[in-house]
């Protein structure tokens, strides 16, 4: 299972990209009303993986998703692509908004 998070289309891209045999990719991230997914049919039906978009979970997913965490199946310390002090949140945010480059932005005190 391939777990997308971020609203990014680039992110979104990437992780039908990761997607294995018979996986299940689940889009959780919101996206830019006007934005499209490019899709490749041929890698989706001959992998047979599914594209799941959900707006939600419930607190049992979440509990799911925290203990693969916890228990390091999930790695996540590499989807943060940009740090910034608090002194530093305006570009932190400014960065965000561009929807460009940055996956996780992660503000430190």
């Amino acid at each position: 299972m391939v777990i997308v998070t971020a609203g990014s289309i680039k992110a979104m891209e990437h992780s039908l990209s990761l997607a294995d045999g018979g996986a299940t990719v689940l889009l959780f991230g919101i996206s830019a009303p006007a934005a499209t997914l490019p899709v490749n049919p041929y890698h989706l039906l001959f992998s047979e993986i599914t594209l799941v978009g959900t707006y939600s979970c419930s607190h049992i997913e979440t509990r799911q998703a925290l203990k693969l965490i916890q228990g390091g199946r999930i790695e996540v310390e590499s989807l943060i692509t940009h740090r910034f002090n608090l002194a530093e949140v305006d570009r932190a945010i400014h960065l965000a908004a561009a929807h460009g480059e940055s996956m996780k932005i992660l503000i430190e005190p």
